[in-house]
């Protein structure tokens, strides 16, 4: 894989459905890295086991993707302003099509494996109680990429909230900086239509 493929495949992609998954009520307290570590080992084996098919892969990573980041959060802070003035039905219908917007980025893009690891380097304290977690991909004959997780407390467990690559481009960002000019041309309905669209090209041209 070639670094700027692997960098994409790890941008936050940004995924939610409306049905996330609940840990049991009496699952232990996880720190952070358990739970990159978690979804590290998930993304491997999508890699590793080559699972056949966009829609596999999908179903495949979705359960994960979800327990994993703080999706709502992250949308809302992508859609910036607009989403204080966005009626309820239409906040729910973006963060559906958001989440699936990371899921099909996941999925098409996480489809070969060329002996790659994921290694998780340690945690250090970030603002108003968060987390960063330090993370590199490892590669063969190439510079080891750096992908770094923010991370807040939910319950007994942690939530990403933003992703930096290469230590410096934060994904929530990137991603608010493209809403905001679909926004602006046609308000948020412009913004849905822009992610069906998205999501649906994917879809297509990914090879089954």
């Amino acid at each position: 894989m070639s670094r700027r493929r692997m960098m994409a495949c790890l941008a936050l992609a940004l995924a939610l459905t409306p049905l996330a998954l609940v840990p049991p009520a009496h699952a232990q307290q996880q720190t952070a890295s358990q739970v990159i570590e978690r979804l590290d080992t998930a993304l491997l084996d999508v890699m590793r086991n080559a699972v056949v098919g966009y829609r596999g892969r999908a179903d495949r990573l979705r359960p994960v993707l979800i327990q994993t980041y703080d999706l709502s959060q992250m949308g809302q802070v992508a859609v910036g302003r607009t989403w204080a003035g966005t009626p309820p039905d239409k906040q729910r219908e973006l963060v559906n099509l958001f989440g699936e917007f990371s899921v099909a980025n996941y999925a098409s893009r996480f489809n070969g494996y060329n002996g790659e690891r994921i290694e998780v380097l340690g945690e250090q304290p970030a603002a108003d109680g968060r987390v960063l977690v330090r993370t590199q991909i490892v590669r063969q004959g190439d510079r080891p990429v750096p992908i770094n997780y923010l991370m807040r407390r939910d319950g007994n467990t942690w939530k990403v909230v933003d992703v930096y690559l290469d230590n410096t481009i934060s994904e929530v960002a990137r991603r608010r900086s493209e809403f905001s000019s679909v926004i602006a041309r046609g308000g948020m309905d412009a913004l849905l239509q822009s992610l069906r669209e998205r999501i649906a090209q994917i879809e297509r041209e990914t090879p089954r």
